[in-house]
């Protein structure tokens, strides 16, 4: 009978111990779950404290300088911070004040901005050069129709053709007073930048021009300032001078005497 009486308890004690194990492995998974979301959660935490700024060829972003490296700066954004690269040739050259807010146009990726134009709150601009060309940030419409007509009038030209962007300037095709076809060349700025006869072959003219003194000559009588230096070329002579407003000029003269191309230096 006692023998019988033992078996009970003997299940009993495997049942509280299997129990006791369920009851573990339960606390244990919960501690386990618990982990994980609080893992979860923190990673969650980082990535929304990391959060990176959303990429585009145009973006913009508003931040206020907090490291400035001469050619880089760092700026405190609502992103976090982004490291800011001007590209282009005037990289380096920006001057900013730590604590002020700056407004960057450019691409981003990996948190660092690669920038075609930074400028203060005013609206001045503190840089503004070309980016790589697969992330360009600045496009034609930068420079506006409106300004594009202000600049050949100036010059008295007439727009005959489409504005098409280049790499570093914006050429438009035009006719000038005397119904010659040229090529006019804005820079980034939306300033003239040369003039060019469009259809001008500089090495199928007669020679006429022989000495620096002829192509000083010539311009002269152009109507331009005093040639300051003239250097000859294989099919023609450069010659350093100003405009009848006073802007320093790069005039390039064929040996037929005529003048078929002009560089504004600046």
């Amino acid at each position: 009978m006692s023998r019988y009486l033992r078996i009970p308890r003997v299940m009993g004690s495997s049942e509280h111990r299997l129990m006791a194990s369920n009851l573990q492995v339960s606390r244990r998974m919960a501690i386990l779950i618990g982990l994980t979301s609080a893992a979860i959660a923190i990673v969650v935490t980082i990535s929304v404290a990391l959060a990176q700024p959303a990429p585009g060829s145009g973006s913009t972003f508003k931040g206020k300088v907090i490291d400035d490296f001469g050619s880089k700066i760092v700026i405190e954004t609502d992103a976090g911070k982004l490291l800011v690269e001007p590209r282009g040739a005037t990289a380096g050259s920006i001057k900013v004040t730590p604590g002020e807010t700056v407004i960057v146009t450019g691409a981003a990726q990996q948190r660092i901005i690669d920038a075609s134009r930074i400028a203060r709150e005013n609206g001045e601009t503190i840089f503004f050069g070309t980016s790589n060309p697969a992330l360009a940030g600045w496009t034609l419409s930068d420079v506006t129709a409106a300004q594009i007509q202000a600049v050949l009038k100036a010059q008295g030209l007439v727009q005959v053709g489409g504005a098409e962007r280049k790499k570093r300037h914006i050429e438009i095709p035009a006719r000038d007073a005397d119904g010659r076809d040229v090529i006019a060349s804005l820079d980034l700025f939306g300033r003239i930048w040369e003039i060019e006869d469009a259809d001008h072959d500089k090495k199928r003219v007669p020679v006429q021009v022989t000495t620096d003194l002829q192509a000083a000559d010539i311009i002269r009588q152009a109507g331009y300032g005093v040639a300051r230096s003239v250097e000859r070329r294989k099919h023609h002579y450069e010659v350093l001078t100003t405009s009848s407003s006073g802007e320093p000029l790069e005039l390039h003269v064929d040996m037929s005497g005529r003048i078929y191309k002009r560089l504004w230096v600046r």
